[in-house]
C-alpha cells in the first residue's frame, strides 16, 4: 500500500514514515503543499496523510481541490488543530478521518485499516425506507425519485440506520459497524456526520433520525 505524507515538519514526518514503513507500507513524503498536490494528481497513492498547516498550499485547500476534481483517494488529516469548526470543515470537504496530534503509530495504522474495510459490511443492493431508496451497488440515495448527494461515510451511515430501523444504536456501535472501530478516539465524529446527514435528508428537526439522549440514535420510519 502506497501512502504519501504531506507534512512540513521533518521530525514528525520521519516519525510517521519510520513507523508505517515498519508495518509494511510504502511511504513518500512531501513538505510543500503545492508540490504535493501535483504529485497526488499525477501519481497513484492508496492514501494521503495530510497536515493542515503546510506551506504554499494548505491541507484544506488540497483536500477541497482534490474532491472537486472527483479524486476520492482516502485522506486522513492529522493536525494540532482541535477546534470543532476546523474538524467540521474538514469533514464537509470530504476528509475520511481526522486525528489530532500527538498520536501513536498503532492508532494511525488502525485508522488506516478501518478506512480500507469501511463499507464492506453493507451487502444488500437496495433498501427502501420511508420516502427514500438506497442503492448500495451504485452508492445512490433518492427521495421520491430525486437524487440526494451524500459523501461516502454519510451514505454508509444512512445504510446502517436503514438496516436497523426503530433500534436504538449507540455511538460505539456506529463506530464499530460504519468505521470499524471498537473505541471512540474522536467523540464528535458520529455527531458531526449525523448532523450533516440530517440536513441533506431534510430532517432538520431530528424527527427521522432521532437523538435518544444518553443512549444514541434511532431511525424512525416516517415520511419527511
Amino acid at each position: 500500500m502506497k501512502i504519501i505524507i504531506i507534512e512540513d515538519q521533518e521530525d514528525f514526518a520521519s516519525y510517521i514514515k519510520k513507523g508505517l514503513t515498519e508495518k509494511g507500507y510504502v511511504i513518500d513524503w512531501e513538505p510543500n503543499g503545492e508540490k504535493a498536490f501535483w504529485k497526488v494528481r499525477f501519481s497513484r497513492y492508496d492514501m494521503i496523510l495530510l497536515d493542515i498547516r503546510i506551506p504554499e498550499k494548505n491541507g484544506l485547500e488540497i483536500l477541497s481541490d482534490l474532491r472537486k476534481m472527483q479524486n476520492h483517494v482516502p485522506i486522513i488529516i492529522f493536525s494540532a488543530e482541535k477546534e470543532l469548526d476546523i474538524k467540521l470543515k474538514s469533514f464537509n470537504l470530504g476528509v475520511d478521518d481526522y486525528i489530532t496530534k500527538p498520536f501513536s503509530i498503532d492508532e494511525l495504522s488502525a485508522r488506516i485499516q478501518a478506512i480500507l474495510k469501511r463499507g464492506k459490511k453493507i451487502k444488500n443492493n437496495l433498501i427502501n425506507i420511508s420516502s427514500f431508496a438506497i442503492d448500495n451497488a451504485n452508492f445512490k440515495v433518492t427521495k421520491k425519485g430525486r437524487e440526494i448527494k451524500l459523501r461516502r461515510k454519510e451514505f454508509d451511515l444512512f445504510c446502517y440506520f436503514a438496516q436497523n430501523p426503530h433500534t436504538v444504536i449507540t455511538r460505539s456501535q456506529i463506530l464499530e459497524k460504519v468505521w470499524d472501530m471498537n473505541a471512540d478516539p474522536f467523540t464528535n465524529t458520529v455527531d458531526v456526520h449525523i448532523k450533516s446527514l440530517r440536513k441533506k435528508l431534510g430532517d432538520t428537526k431530528g424527527r427521522f433520525i432521532k437523538t435518544i439522549y444518553g443512549r444514541g440514535y434511532q431511525l424512525v420510519e416516517k415520511n419527511i
